[in-house]
């Protein structure tokens, strides 16, 4: 038996010096466990005297109620391992921790909720929510997404994802973003979420990166503002700036090439806008892939009386390319329609007015009335359709925009119902009387 073998049930309470035994020719060592005498055997003397002292130090370590093993532990491990079973003792009672054995549940529990202790940099993690964003986001939400995004790398790129913390983001939020957008906001926030393992493919097991999204309050609820529209008469005086100033309509733009800006292309576009409830970048959409003449193109059915809105065109910030089955504006308002068969008669085709400035006689009639520009268009097609129709879930339905949206933005807006009528009514004969249009 070797030293390392000595093993003993019970509690040892004598143990002789060895000595030798001329008939055997051993050395033997007599140990007491338990009142009952056993005998240790050696064939040399010094290994006689060293399990004489190991079972010497064996049965000191009992009598101070310590127990003695090999380990590969060093001492910073080890006293950890005491702090650890400390603290386990001080929440929970001695006798479950060791019974339950806490302390293998609280390393399991750690390896689940830890499944890297090197978690990706802030600017790789970006990368990856980028790469699966672009799968189902629209390219402008994409582009919101890199500009958020980079401007959090610059601060904490070099940082790991798993070291970000609320107070983190607070401090962040106030000092380089505007905390009252939301953009900003919702943006990061779903990041987080992508890290906490939210349709995040580079996790293990399921587990994220974080434990829980350190954007973990909420903004206060927004207060709509009434945008800014038109009334008929600025339509009128906005039709009529497409008339006036030649020498605007052409010329060479800030890239330095040249363009035009045909008067009746310019009162095409700002009707069409008006009439379609489209947004603008709707439009462009359905320039460039259906083309300019509106007995062409393919989202303008004239035979039907009908507008489509398909997926290639809807593509509504924040949805995926092919996420929505897109719209139908069904039937076209008669007005609508002899505007289209007006531009189909004398060949005006369908531009978006770029220039030096795009949408330049709105900017115009903006700047005199002391009105807000942006997306003013749409608002005022919107509220006229209401206002003509009286119909908010058909306007909604046809903008391809929701019903709150309606009841928020445009229902109640202060404007007399005679507007949207007079609108309406405005086709190009009536046009025409008014010198809006030469043709």
């Amino acid at each position: 038996m070797m030293n390392k073998d000595i093993k003993f049930e019970g509690i040892i309470e004598k143990v002789n010096p060895p000595r030798f035994n001329s008939k055997t020719f051993y050395y033997v060592i007599n140990v007491k466990v338990n009142d009952k005498w056993q005998y240790v055997w050696r064939r040399r003397e010094t290994d006689a005297l060293n399990t004489y002292n190991a079972i010497l130090e064996l049965k000191n370590e009992q009598s101070a109620k310590t127990d003695k093993k090999h380990t590969i532990l060093s001492s910073d491990l080890l006293r950890d391992c005491e702090i650890a079973v400390d603290r386990l003792n001080t929440k929970y009672s001695s006798s479950e921790v060791e019974d339950r054995r806490l302390v293998l549940d609280a390393v399991d529990f750690f390896i689940k909720n830890t499944p890297s202790l090197k978690t990706p940099y802030v600017a790789e993690a970006g990368e990856m929510f980028i790469r699966e964003r672009e799968k189902i986001c629209s390219p402008v939400t994409i582009r919101d997404y890199n500009n958020v995004l980079q401007r959090l790398s610059m601060v904490y790129g070099e940082r790991r994802i798993s070291t970000i913390s609320t107070k983190d983001m607070r401090e962040y939020l106030e000092e380089f973003e505007n905390v009252k957008r939301r953009a900003s906001h919702i943006y990061l926030k779903a990041f987080f979420e992508f890290c906490c393992g939210k349709n995040n493919p580079y996790t293990e097991g399921g587990s994220g990166w974080l434990n829980s999204n350190p954007i973990c309050w909420s903004l206060p609820k927004m207060q709509f503002n009434d945008p800014d529209v038109f009334d008929f008469q600025m339509v009128v005086k906005l039709l009529m700036l497409c008339n006036s100033d030649n020498r605007k309509r052409s010329g060479i733009n800030p890239k330095r090439f040249p363009y035009s800006r045909y008067k009746h292309e310019l009162i095409a576009y700002y009707i069409f806008r008006l009439f379609s409830c489209l947004r603008k970048e709707e439009f462009i959409r359905l320039l460039t892939i259906g083309g300019g003449s509106v007995d062409k193109n393919k989202f303008i059915d004239l035979e039907r009386g009908r507008l489509l809105i398909t997926p290639e065109i809807y593509k509504k910030k924040g949805a995926m390319s092919g996420s929505s089955a897109g719209r139908k504006y069904e039937p076209l308002p008669d007005v609508f329609m002899e505007w289209l068969n007006w531009m189909v008669k004398n060949d005006i085709k369908l531009t978006f007015p770029r220039g030096h400035y795009t949408e330049l006689e709105v900017r115009q009639v903006c700047k005199e009335l002391d009105l807000k520009s942006f997306n003013i268009m749409r608002h005022t097609a919107i509220t006229f359709h209401l206002l003509n129709f009286k119909q908010p879930n058909h306007t909604a339905k046809i903008a391809g925009t929701s019903l709150r949206c309606m009841e928020d933005h445009y229902v109640n807006k202060n404007m007399s119902v005679l507007e949207g009528e007079k609108f309406y009514q405005l086709n190009p004969t009536k046009a025409k009387e008014m010198s809006l249009i030469l043709i």
